[in-house]
């Protein structure tokens, strides 16, 4: 049966056409126009004599698909549309059910039974043949197909599934179960290994190779993942990583000598400060670490064209950022110090004296930065020096500004500002005699300390070498140096014409010979003259001395002896050889020991009248007849002289 339709929405917009049409037709072979029929529910306009379909947006040109069942019009069924495989035909003069023998629309078969395995399922919707995408009742599966690898078997007698343990066509591998991580993933489809262009349980991606937005390490480029990725555009720079170096691990690209952290390659100029990156010269000088990069071509602010920190010496007037240089005569010596120049301090500030920086090239000789003289550095930025006229603390002590080397402080060329003094070198007009200034005591100008600078005397305390042999400087020529008026500065000697106390008697050298000699009180070995010493010494008398203490012998030289060889009236009775000895010059006492005594006692015959005892004595000796207690009586005349009792 054939029915004309006007179909739902998705070809109404003929309708208007159709309308369109239909008025030009009319207006050319009719004047009359039939009315048309609104579906007000589908928002549809149908043709004159068409009606409204009951639940499906379309017209209907007959009674089937109004919903209302019209047996006098052929139909058996109206479900409200025209749709075949909803129960009821299309033409709604069928039911549709399978094993009514007819394939209806949504049939792919229909034996009249609702049988399995007989060729046509017993849902009629299949034909029973493997391949046919309808799992029929002796099949574990079917889709579609006659080929395996796809979930089912060729023919369809098994499921082809991840986890069974059988790598099945389609499948990378099969470990028996469906979990990731263990090397097969949980599909089948990947064996869990990085570049297999799968992304595994562990990856952020994988498409095999480096890509804008894979790392070959199936990781999400970044710069700073230590990953170098030459596809990876850089979202700092908009281009492609050259390096990515990250040494602590913390996801941030790490300034390297071989990379910034912009994962660039670093250049000096690049605006990147890399402390790590080692510029080599152009010019073949030493390569040194970039210390700056402000990227900007400007030699005046704080970072210069070669990556180097500005500086006070590097030659540029630092007067940008915060640089406040007036200046820069460079550094010519590369001490590191600024060059001065007249018209620059080694500070890139203009020469002033009196700004603490001293600076010959312009005429300074120091400069201290204050105000005082008595320092190193003097009014005029001149080095202080003897002679100026100010006294420098704590190195001069005195300085009168002249040029006299002979006042009280010594100041002219080679003077040392130093208050006079013996030693200094300087011979001190009117107060010293001489100054040598070699501290030596002991030549012909004593200067040493304690010294007066005086002509070398005996007597002035410092011995001259090679003249003298001491000088204690005192006034005394009595002790071990003579070296009072007169003295000689010599050791004390017998001899030397000088009483040595405690070692001297005396000391005598009239001629000057250096030879001590004999004298009235003083032997010729500086020991007093004394009789009895051993020594005869003729110029104080003695004629013998045999030094013994004996006045008895020959030459009394005992206690009060004479040393005078012995006789009769020396007062020393000789032994052997007199009898008594009173050393008067009386002969008429009881030993006569005058001239011509014979210091025997006293007896009558001895030639010589005792007084008081006899009255004569003519001395015939042993012709003599008075002996005993006799005494001579009568005159003394010879032959007068008589004996009584």
């Amino acid at each position: 049966m054939t029915r004309h339709v006007i179909k739902t929405p998705s070809t109404a917009w003929l309708l208007p056409l159709w309308l369109v049409m239909t008025s030009i037709v009319g207006s050319c072979f009719s004047s009359h126009i039939e009315p048309l029929v609104r579906c007000e529910e589908y928002g549809l306009v149908c043709p004159y004599d068409w009606d409204c379909a009951a639940s499906q947006p379309i017209c209907i040109s007959d009674s089937c698909g109004n919903g209302r069942l019209q047996p006098d019009r052929g139909e058996i069924c109206d479900d409200g549309n025209i749709l075949d495989g909803d129960g009821c035909s299309s033409d709604c003069r069928r039911l549709e059910s399978c094993g009514n023998g007819v394939v209806d629309p949504d049939e792919r078969c229909d034996d009249g039974n609702k049988l399995d395995g007989d060729g046509c399922s017993a849902d009629c919707l299949s034909l029973e043949i493997c391949g046919n995408g309808y799992r029929d009742i002796d099949e574990l599966c079917d889709d579609g197909n006659t080929e395996g690898g796809d979930g089912c078997s060729a023919d369809c007698l098994q499921l082809e599934s991840c986890g069974d343990g059988v790598r099945d066509r389609g499948e990378v591998c099969d470990d028996g179960n469906l979990l990731d991580g263990d090397g097969c993933s949980a599909d089948c489809v990947s064996n869990e290994s990085c570049g297999n262009g799968y992304t595994d349980i562990d990856e952020d991606c994988d498409l095999g190779a480096d890509d804008l937005v894979c790392d070959g390490d199936c990781t999400m480029p970044a710069c700073g993942d230590d990953y170098l990725n030459e596809e990876y555009l850089v979202p700092e720079t908009g281009f492609p990583e050259q390096c990515d170096e990250d040494l602590d691990g913390d996801g941030v690209a790490d300034n390297t000598a071989t990379c910034d952290r912009d994962c660039s390659f670093p250049r000096c100029g690049d605006g990147l400060f890399n402390a790590n990156f080692l510029i080599e010269p152009t010019d073949g000088g030493e390569p040194y670490l970039e210390a700056c990069d402000d990227g900007n071509q400007e030699n005046r602010d704080d970072c210069l064209l070669g990556c180097v920190e500005a500086r006070c010496g590097d030659g540029f007037v630092w007067d940008l950022g915060s640089g406040d240089e007036v200046c820069d005569a460079g550094d010519a010596n590369a001490d590191g110090v600024a060059d001065n120049t007249a018209a620059c301090d080694s500070d890139c500030t203009v020469p002033q004296c009196g700004d603490g920086l001293h600076n010959p090239a312009a005429n300074e000789s120091c400069d201290d930065g204050n105000e005082s003289n008595a320092d190193a550095c003097v009014q005029g930025c001149v080095a202080a020096r003897c002679g100026d006229g100010f006294v420098y603390d704590g190195v001069e002590a005195c300085d009168d500004g002249n040029e006299l080397l002979s006042d009280a402080c010594p100041s002219g060329v080679d003077g040392t500002c130093e208050d006079a003094r013996c030693g200094d070198g300087f011979v001190y007009e009117g107060v010293e005699g001489c100054d040598d200034g070699n501290g030596d005591t002991g030549d012909e100008c004593p200067d040493g300390p304690d010294a007066t600078c005086a002509p070398a005397r005996c007597g002035d305390g410092f011995l001259r070498e090679g003249v003298e042999t001491c000088d204690d400087g005192n006034a005394s020529n009595t002790d071990a140096c003579p070296s009072g008026t007169g003295g000689t500065c010599a050791s004390a000697r017998c001899g030397d014409g000088f009483r040595h106390i405690g070692e001297e008697d005396c000391d005598v050298d009239s001629d000057g010979d250096g030879e001590a000699e004999d004298a009235a009180s003083c032997d010729f070995d500086c020991t007093a003259a004394l009789c009895g010493d051993g020594y005869v010494n003729t110029v104080a008398g003695e004629q013998c001395d045999d030094g013994n203490a004996s006045n008895a012998d020959a030459c009394p030289t005992g206690s009060n002896g004479t040393c005078a060889p012995a006789r009769c009236g020396d007062g020393f009775i000789r032994s052997g050889l007199e009898q008594c000895d009173d050393g008067n010059a009386s002969n008429t006492d009881a030993c006569p020991t005058g001239p011509g005594g014979t210091c025997e006692l006293a007896h009558c015959g001895d030639g010589f009248v005792q007084a008081g005892i006899e009255e004569c004595d003519i001395g015939n000796g042993a012709d003599d007849t008075c002996s005993g207690l006799s005494r001579c009586r009568g005159p003394s005349e010879a032959g007068q002289c008589t004996c009584r009792e």
